[in-house]
């Protein structure tokens, strides 16, 4: 999950990344503040994205994305989202 995300292998807990990752949804910079094998953790200025890596035990790959900015936009990210989910295992 974590080529797809864009991150290098060496972006451990801690680091400072630039993701693009979402279609329709601007670039964005975070924190890893969170990662293993089955999860990544991202933390944004106005966000928390979490990656459930579920698959490798059978189940389906899950993001969460927890949005504090006044104007966020759901409906957008959600789209985006599952664009993203889609086109990766598709």
């Amino acid at each position: 999950m974590g080529h797809a995300l864009g991150l290098a292998d060496d972006a451990a807990e801690g680091a400072r990344v630039r993701v693009e990752v979402l279609p329709g949804t601007e670039p964005f910079d975070a924190v890893v503040d969170s990662r293993n094998p089955y999860f990544i953790g991202l933390r944004g200025d106005d966000a928390l994205y979490r990656f459930f890596g579920r698959n490798a035990f059978g189940a389906p790959v899950r993001i969460a994305v927890h949005q504090f900015a006044a104007d966020a936009d759901q409906k957008r990210t959600e789209h985006a989202r599952q664009s993203w989910l889609t086109g990766l295992f598709s």
